[in-house]
């Protein structure tokens, strides 16, 4: 999974908009520094977190710490985009190039495309789509 600053700057603005995701042992999480940018650690058992970048293990209560937020996989984003009530139409991948997706909300003929050059991109845009109302 890509981890780089501008993806986890995404994730901290899904959070942001109101995107709550479940963590749990194994979760990617991650958190911001005003100086360093942003720092991913992967949930371990017993209230612990291991930093990604240093190895470093530290104990946290994740589930309290309001600074930290969840990086979600594809897999979440699709379960958010359809318990928002959204069917994906279809996802391209559009001449070796970008990844396009169509969604149509289930109260209405309107759809939302979106294309990135990146598969966990073009659903991470379409989610921001959803929690910001930008149809």
């Amino acid at each position: 999974m890509n981890l780089s600053n501008a993806r986890l700057e995404r994730c901290a603005t899904l959070k942001s908009l109101g995107l709550s995701l479940p963590c749990e042992v194994g979760s990617i999480v991650a958190r911001g520094f005003a100086d360093l940018g942003y720092e991913a650690f992967r949930v371990l058992p017993g209230e612990k977190l291991i930093s990604l970048f240093t190895g470093k293990i530290s104990s946290s209560s994740v589930t309290h710490d309001r600074e930290l937020f969840v990086v979600p996989d594809v897999d979440l984003l699709v379960q958010e985009i359809l318990r928002r009530g959204f069917s994906i139409e279809s996802l391209r991948f559009v001449d070796q190039h970008s990844w396009q997706l169509r969604l149509r909300p289930s109260d209405s003929d309107m759809l939302i495309c979106v294309e990135e050059l990146e598969l966990g991109s073009v659903f991470l845009s379409a989610t921001e789509q959803i929690l910001t109302g930008h149809q």
